[in-house]
Formats: structure tokens, C-alpha cells, sequence
């Protein structure tokens, strides 16, 4: 369970290589949908013997009973002591695992069994640290180095999610051949700028008040294929961070503090206090209304979404 979907679908490959025998995976190897199961249909699947190998593996994939609200069954309570009762049971032949894409609920008896009758291992988001470390890592195994201040440049391009930043490596790795060290100009030849990314320089414009060059940047998404509704809530996103960020600062927070406090980066609370420097707190609040102001605007027909949006950056940048 957990929000890092990425090293989650990477631990997840490598257990699958160390359980199965590849010669016989498809007679070992059985895939549950967990919103659909009962908690019969896993003993079942749990109490068959492993064809020609030590064991086999049940995955069990977003298990219902794991999870706060959504669709239940109608004899949940009866289902849930049933698998209480069988987890102690699970043959040493099989290897039983459940699967949860984001959190499950711990207060859940079932969420406990399974962690007193096996192990919850939950993959949390990467501080900063840990965000550096694992870029600087990856780009180990590929035989390069890469310098903390790069790595820090690379993800204020690419963004924090795990999987595209690992697809902008693969592209550097390609990119710079025999050379051994990734370097800025690098990444700058290469990288694709993330969405957040350009929402920020879009920030920046306005703050600029350089509404003409935001209006060519909103062109230039809408032309990529943004979603006009996706950047409304983005540039929302953005003055929201400046705001937070702005007033923490204010009150003697340090950006490691901040971050913390907002879930984000301290490389992104850095730039996040340079950039609310060109705006003052009222006039963040005053974008946050207009951002609200804009989407309700839209989503009642009172007005196209491109205009909507490029009527808002005139106004912000004023």
C-alpha cells in the first residue's frame, strides 16, 4: 500500500522473479481482482498445490475489505473473520499478496491480521533526500553520475513522479552515449518539461506581468493537448503553494519545515518563496477567487474555457 505507485510496481516485478519459476508462471501465477472476490475464492486459490515448483503466488489486487467505504459486500463482517481466521492457515507452499494501489484503512481487523500474520509494507513518497538519492541511483546502474544540483535541476523539470522521471533518465542515458556524467546542458537538450513545470514559468509571467507572453504559453499547452480545465486547476495549484509557502515563510518557518508541512519538496518551496516575492498576499488571494471564479464560469456555460482561462491570465498580470 501507499502513494509511490512506481516503486510499488517495481518491487512488486522483482518479488515475481524471485517466487516463480519462469518455466512454469502461468501454472503458478494467480491474479485476483479484490473488488470482485470472496474471501472463499482466495483460500481456494491459496490451498492449491504449485505445479512442478516449491510455491506459487496469489496476487490479490485492491482487496474491497482493505478499503474505507467504496462497494461492500453484503456479508462484509462474515467475509472479514473468515479471513482472519484462514490468514494463520496460508500453506508454506503459497505466498498470499495483497496488492492496494494508494491507502488501505489500518484500523480495519483484516488490515491487521494480515500485518501480525505476515508484513504490511507500505511505499510513501520520497523526501527530498530520498527523491535525490534514487535519481542519482538509476542513473548509477546505467553507468552515469550526475551532480545533486543536477538532480535537483532535472526534477524541477520533469516533476516528482517517479515513473516519467525514470523515462526522462533513460532518454539522458541514451542521449549522452560514452560520456560518463550527466551534465545541465544535458538535460536541457532533452528533458520534457512537465506540466507543473511550465504552470510555474507561466506564474512567473504573470508575476512578471507579462500577460501577452502567458497568453502564447496557454496557446502553446492547449496545443499539446493540456486539458483547459486540467491547467485551470494547476495555475489554482500554484498560487495555492505560493500563498501556504509565502505565509509560513513569514512566520520564520525554514523551507525543510515548509516542505514538510505542505507535502512538497524543499527545492520547491525555494522557488515557490522566490516566486510569491513578485506578488503580494493579496493579490494571491485575489488569484485564488479568480482561479474559483473562472472554473465555476466554465462549468456553468457562462463562458468557452480558453477565453475563461486567458481572461484570467489578463486579469492576474493586470
Amino acid at each position: 500500500c501507499g502513494e509511490e505507485e512506481y516503486i510499488k510496481d517495481q518491487a512488486l516485478l522483482r518479488l515475481e522473479e524471485k517466487i516463480l519459476d519462469e518455466s512454469f508462471r502461468d501454472l503458478n501465477y494467480q491474479v485476483m481482482d479484490g473488488s470482485e472476490i470472496s474471501a472463499n475464492d482466495i483460500i481456494n486459490a491459496c490451498e492449491t498445490f504449485p505445479f512442478m515448483s516449491d510455491r506459487r503466488l496469489v496476487l490479490v489486487k485492491d482487496y474491497a475489505l482493505f478499503k474505507a467505504g467504496g462497494r461492500r459486500p453484503a456479508n462484509e463482517e462474515d467475509e472479514i473473520e473468515r479471513m482472519i481466521h484462514y490468514l494463520p492457515k496460508i500453506p508454506p507452499t503459497t505466498c498470499l499478496l495483497f496488492f492496494s494501489r494508494g491507502e488501505v484503512d489500518k484500523r480495519k481487523s483484516v488490515v491487521k491480521a494480515v500485518k501480525k500474520n505476515g508484513k504490511v509494507i507500505e511505499f510513501n513518497m520520497l523526501d527530498d533526500r530520498e527523491l535525490i538519492n534514487w535519481v542519482a541511483n538509476t542513473c548509477k546502474r546505467y553507468g552515469k553520475q550526475i551532480k545533486p544540483s543536477e538532480v535537483q535541476y532535472l526534477l524541477s523539470l520533469a516533476g516528482k513522479k517517479l515513473e516519467e522521471v525514470h523515462n526522462e533518465i533513460l532518454k539522458l542515458v541514451d542521449y549522452t552515449g560514452n560520456k560518463n556524467r550527466i551534465e545541465r546542458n544535458d538535460i536541457d537538450k532533452v528533458v520534457t518539461r512537465s506540466l507543473e513545470h511550465t504552470i510555474f514559468q507561466l506564474v512567473d509571467t504573470l508575476g512578471a506581468r507579462e500577460a501577452h507572453r502567458g497568453i502564447r504559453m496557454l496557446h502553446q499547452m492547449l496545443t499539446d493537448g493540456e486539458p483547459p480545465l486540467l491547467i485551470l486547476s494547476m495555475i489554482g495549484r500554484q498560487f495555492r503553494i505560493l500563498l501556504q509557502a509565502k505565509l509560513l515563510h513569514e512566520k520564520g518557518y525554514s523551507n525543510k519545515a515548509i516542505g514538510e508541512k505542505m507535502g512538497i519538496p524543499s527545492f520547491v518551496v525555494t522557488k515557490s518563496i522566490r516566486q510569491s516575492g513578485n506578488f503580494t498576499n493579496q493579490q494571491l488571494q485575489e488569484a485564488l477567487k479568480m482561479c474559483l471564479e473562472t472554473d465555476q464560469k466554465i462549468k456553468t456555460g457562462e463562458m468557452k474555457d480558453r477565453l475563461a482561462i486567458e481572461m484570467l491570465i489578463l486579469k492576474i498580470a493586470g
